[in-house]
């Protein structure tokens, strides 16, 4: 299907040179020659792309700009600006509008249509992304959500009615099984809203928020704890082995303790009971090195990089559970902290995952 491009721009010969370049790329396009008739224009079409002048008589395109991002169907447009003003304070004031380039007449052709090849191109990938996390919410999310309510509402509702006929122990077994369930899904939905509040919030600004935090010690971290919040590592304390080397890492204590809760979560979902998970620490020049070793099932090759939302390797051949978002949440919260991350397996007999995180530095 073609896509749409509005031109808004007051000088005619420009914008007929532009609507002609761009039919002639197979381009749909609708034109204004001043801001106030784009307006009238988008009350009634959707285009894929806007491309606006910036001095225009009336409303100027920064005014433009922000009447167009006012309207919910317009909100993630993509939005090239079009001007002959050239310098720094202009092109700054565009992008921190949040405008997705700045074109600066004279322009090329091919700096045009790259343009907008690449902001169409990144608007169809972010679209596929969207539909893709969709279509997986509406499949996992309530099978995930479903499956310890059945249990909470199931155990719950054979003490309400066998109350006066079970022993202590069977009401202690149900009350332990309803106490898991719960953790469980607490655990599922605080998954979700951490995913969800790392792709809508902006790296820098997520990071921000726990820059006066930043100095976590992990050889203070309490792992055992750690892995008895985690429903899928409850009575594996004991199989895990840690030495961390004392440091000062630059990561608040709170998102090192998401990192290390879903590195654990994880070697405990792939390996056995009662089979060993190494964890150790070092410091290597400027940078902290943390391993995670289980001797489980492994990783094939194939499947080392395919690591994103709601996928989770054996999912359908073994049952398993969970959501698949934990080393999502990990790749994200390293990449927000300028922190690494390795994976090594061999199948059948171990999976390493190696992490590194930046030391910070005393002033």
């Amino acid at each position: 299907m073609k896509k749409t491009i509005l031109i808004v721009e007051d000088e005619e010969n420009i914008r007929k040179n532009i609507k002609e370049i761009l039919i002639t790329e197979g381009y749909n396009c609708l034109e204004a020659a001043k801001a106030e008739d784009a307006l009238k224009i988008l009350e009634t079409n959707t285009p894929d792309l806007i491309l606006s002048d910036i001095m225009m008589p009336g409303m100027d395109g920064y005014q433009f700009y922000d009447e167009v991002r006012k309207r919910k169907a317009l909100e993630f447009v993509p939005f090239l600006f079009l001007s002959a003003k050239v310098d720094d304070l202009s092109v700054r004031t565009g992008m921190r509008l949040g405008a997705d380039d700045y074109i600066k007449k004279p322009f090329s052709i091919a700096d045009l249509l790259s343009s907008i090849t690449t902001r169409l191109k990144k608007k169809d990938n972010w679209d596929s992304f969207v539909n893709e996390i969709g279509v997986s919410i509406s499949k996992f999310v309530p099978h995930e959500l479903r499956t310890p309510l059945v249990s909470i509402l199931g155990n719950s509702n054979l003490l309400i009615e066998y109350f006066d006929s079970l022993s202590d122990n069977e009401k202690f077994d149900l009350i332990k099984s309803i106490n898991r369930s719960g953790y469980r899904l607490l655990q599922r939905i605080e998954k979700f809203l951490k995913y969800s509040e790392l792709v809508l919030t902006e790296p820098y600004e997520y990071k921000s928020l726990f820059a006066e935090k930043f100095g976590c010690d992990p050889s203070l971290v309490n792992l055992p704890a750690l892995m008895s919040q985690d429903f899928i590592c409850i009575n594996r304390e004991k199989d895990l082995t840690a030495n961390l080397q004392e440091a000062i890492l630059k990561i608040d204590e709170e998102n090192f303790k998401i990192v290390l809760r879903e590195l654990l979560s994880n070697a405990c979902q792939y390996s056995p009971k009662g089979s060993e998970i190494q964890i150790t620490g070092e410091i290597e020049g400027e940078q902290y090195k943390i391993t995670v070793k289980d001797f489980g099932q492994g990783i094939p090759p194939t499947e080392l990089g395919n690591i994103h939302a709601f996928y989770q390797l054996g999912r359908e051949a073994d049952q398993q559970v969970g959501n698949g978002l934990g080393l999502v949440i990990v790749k994200k919260l390293l990449k927000i902290f300028d922190g690494q991350i390795e994976f090594k397996s061999k199948i059948g007999e171990f999976t390493e995952v190696i992490l590194k995180l930046p030391l910070l530095k005393k002033s």
